[in-house]
């Protein structure tokens, strides 16, 4: 790694020379490696449909707005507990999908514990850029987010309500006949 860096400053410094530009300074923006694994999603299991001998999909309160689908970003994949059971036996291979209508697949053919309705489903590791990259696509409200430091429990940002996501929006009075 320190070789890399030396030779990233060199061309910095050699670049800076030869344009007459005064050397910058270094900022580090470390994003991913800090912030990543210092969050969770925590989401309640909804239905789960098993059909015998093709697959078994977990449909949870968490989505897509939240939390990036792994089928567009290649080999990335989400550490997932079963909250309820976290040191149960993984015997399912299941793959956990998301309310929205279409790319909510979550997480595919992950062998997890058993679920039922009900279950919370921690989704380890997802603080890189989640929360600012959230949305309300499909009109789905965004969670509230918590500051958790030992014993001490703060709310940073607030649930949404469906009334939140329309409060901003307007029908143009032509239209209300």
């Amino acid at each position: 790694m320190s070789e890399y860096a030396d030779k990233v400053a060199q061309g910095i410094r050699a670049g800076c020379r030869d344009f007459g530009f005064p050397l910058p300074e270094l900022w580090i923006e470390p994003g991913r490696n800090l912030i990543g694994p210092t969050t969770v999603l925590i989401s309640r299991v909804g239905n789960v449909k098993r059909t015998l001998g093709v697959c078994t999909w977990v449909h949870t309160d968490g989505s897509c707005n939240i939390l990036p689908s792994v089928e567009r970003h290649n080999g990335m994949s989400y550490h997932l507990l079963v909250g309820t059971r976290a040191r149960a036996e993984a015997q399912e291979l299941v793959d956990v999908v998301g309310p929205n209508c279409s790319g909510d697949i979550i997480q595919p053919r992950r062998r997890l514990p058993r679920m039922e309705r009900g279950d919370l489903l921690v989704f380890l590791d997802v603080g890189a850029y989640n929360l600012v990259a959230a949305n309300q696509f499909n009109s789905i409200p965004r969670p509230a987010s918590a500051l958790v430091s030992g014993d001490i429990v703060d709310i940073v940002q607030e649930r949404e309500t469906i009334m939140d996501v329309f409060a901003h929006q307007r029908i143009p009075a032509r239209f209300l006949v």
